[in-house]
Order: structure tokens, then sequence, then C-alpha cells
């Protein structure tokens, strides 16, 4: 920091390569390195703007949609979770649809550890930006809908059952301030084209 002029300029110019020399300490089974490489996510999120934050983003979630293991997959999420534990209330404020939407996958996960970090991300970006209409309708985008498809659908029952384990996880994890299961309740009464929204 004291010898480097314009230092974000400089990061632009090795974002790429520094972010996959994160991932790769991430993913190392040396737990000292995994958490050298989530320290490196943390102040990232903690010293930078929107966009260059925004653009690591960009750059994990293409490593999540390229993740050929469950371990890639992991480190991503895990990688998330501790950009948005890090990051200022601004700027998650700004970039919560972005963090939420690379994590709207994991919702349906089969690994359980994978389930539990995406709970915490949610809980922590709905904690933060702690607004109530974004909360309802974050529940109701990623949750709620996608299980009503799934029932009326009546082919991915297996995918209901772990998308109703997260969102259980996700009201185990809540700040009680949140009260998700308020919300939850008057979406549930909320009708909407004649049809109710059902988590039976």
């Amino acid at each position: 920091k004291n010898i480097i002029d314009n230092q974000l300029k400089v990061l632009k110019t090795i974002i790429d390569v520094l972010t996959a020399k994160i991932f790769g300490l991430i993913q190392n089974d040396n737990l000292e390195l995994q958490e050298m490489g989530l320290n490196c996510m943390r102040g990232i999120t903690e010293k930078f703007g929107e966009k260059f934050v925004g653009e690591t983003l960009d750059i994990l979630e293409s490593y999540m949609e390229r993740a050929t293991s469950i371990d890639q997959n992991i480190a991503v999420t895990k990688a998330i979770y501790n950009m948005v534990s890090a990051a200022p209330i601004k700027l998650i404020t700004d970039l919560r649809l972005r963090f939420l939407t690379v994590v709207d996958g994991n919702i349906t996960s089969e690994n359980e550890e994978i389930r539990s970090f995406t709970a915490k991300i949610i809980c922590i970006t709905l904690q933060k930006t702690f607004e109530p209409i974004f909360m309802t309708q974050t529940i109701e985008k990623h949750f709620l809908k996608k299980l009503h498809h799934l029932i009326i659908d009546d082919i991915q029952s297996k995918e209901a059952d772990l998308l109703v384990l997260t969102l259980k996880e996700t009201l185990k994890e809540q700040p009680p301030e949140l009260k998700l299961e308020d919300k939850i309740i008057r979406l549930c009464n909320t009708q909407t084209e004649n049809q109710k929204f059902t988590i039976a």
C-alpha cells in the first residue's frame, strides 16, 4: 500500500489472475491457506468499490458456472459468504441482487454445506439492507415461487425437498428482527391470479 501508486488501477489489470490465485487458495486442503484466500476476499470487499467488487463477483460467477466438482462450488460459495460478511452496507445494498443471483442455484443443491452457506448469505444480505419490501420479494422469488412451480409440475419432488431444507436453514439462521416467518405467512395468503402460494 505504501509503495504502489493508484492501487485500484493496478489491481484492475491483474484482477483475473488475482482472483484465480485466491480461488486456488480457497480450494486448498490446508486450512491456513484457505483462510488466507478468504481473508483476501474480505479485504477486496472492504476496501474497494462497487465496480471492482462487481467484477470480482462476475469472475466467481463464471467459476460457479464452469464448476466440475462440489469442492469448486463450495469454494465459490464460501468466497461469496465472506464477501457478503465483509461488505459495507452501501456496497451490499448496491450489489444485493447480484450476490443473491449468483447463489440462487445453490438453494436446491444436494450438498448440505453449500445450502448452509447459501442460507447464511441470504440472511446477511437481508439483515444488512433491512428493507421489508426487499425481504418479502427475496423470499417470494427465491423460495415460494420456485416451490409453487415445483409442486405444480409434480416432477421435481427431490428438488422441492432440498429447497424446503434451505428455507428451513434460512429461518434458523435469521436474526429475530427479520421475522421472515411473518412474511412467508402473508405471501402464502396472498391471492395471485386466483391461486395461492403453498408450502404444503
